[in-house]
C-alpha cells in the first residue's frame, strides 16, 4: 500500500475511533453524567435539581421499582435575578422500554410559570410534572439501573447554560 494511501486510512481510522460512543451532542458544560450539550457558553447557571416522587426527593437515592406515582423534575437557577434572562430550560433523560426505541435520547421543556408541576411562578426554580408516568422510574417493570435527567438552558442570545443532572438508581 502506498504511504498516501496508508495516511489516508489511518485518518479514517482517527476520525472513526473518535466518534465512537458519540451520543450526537456535544455536553461538556455538564456537571456531572455523561451526557453533554455545547459547552456552557452564557453567564446563566442552572444549580440543584432533583426528582421528587410522592413529594419526597429521590436524587442521588436507590429506590425499588414500581415506587410512587407521578414525578416532579426540577432544577433552578443559580442566580434567581438571572430568570428574565432565561429563554429555554429543558431536561433530556433516556426513553425506558415502554417509550419508543429504548436508549434512545428524548427531552421536555421545564416551566417557571407556575404549571407543569412549578409551585411558584417567577422564583427561577423550573420544574416539568410527569403526570402519566411516561419519564419517570417508578413503574413495576423498570430496568434495574442507574437514570439521569440533564437539565440545560439557553438565554435570550440563544448561548448555552451549564447542565446539572439529577440520577436515581432503581434496584
Amino acid at each position: 500500500m502506498s504511504s498516501r494511501l496508508m495516511l489516508l486510512f489511518g485518518l479514517l481510522v482517527v476520525s472513526v475511533t473518535g466518534t465512537a460512543g458519540c451520543s450526537g451532542h456535544g455536553h461538556e458544560g455538564m456537571v456531572s453524567g455523561s451526557l453533554s450539550l455545547e459547552p456552557a457558553t452564557s453567564d446563566v447557571r442552572l444549580a440543584d435539581a432533583d426528582v421528587f416522587i410522592g413529594g419526597n426527593t429521590v436524587d442521588a437515592s436507590t429506590i425499588p421499582a414500581g415506587y410512587g406515582d407521578s414525578t416532579l423534575f426540577t432544577v433552578g437557577l443559580a442566580d434567581p435575578e438571572q430568570g428574565p434572562r432565561i429563554a429555554r430550560v429543558q431536561m433530556e433523560y433516556r426513553a425506558h422500554s415502554g417509550m419508543g426505541t429504548m436508549g434512545s435520547w428524548s427531552s421536555v421543556d421545564c416551566y417557571d410559570d407556575g404549571s407543569h408541576g412549578d409551585q411558584v411562578a417567577g422564583d427561577g426554580t423550573y420544574s416539568y410534572m410527569d403526570m402519566d408516568r411516561h419519564i419517570g422510574v417508578h413503574y413495576q417493570d423498570c430496568t434495574s439501573g442507574e437514570y439521569r435527567f440533564v437539565f440545560h438552558g439557553t438565554d435570550l442570545m440563544e448561548n448555552h447554560t451549564n447542565s446539572v443532572v439529577a440520577r436515581v438508581t432503581v434496584r
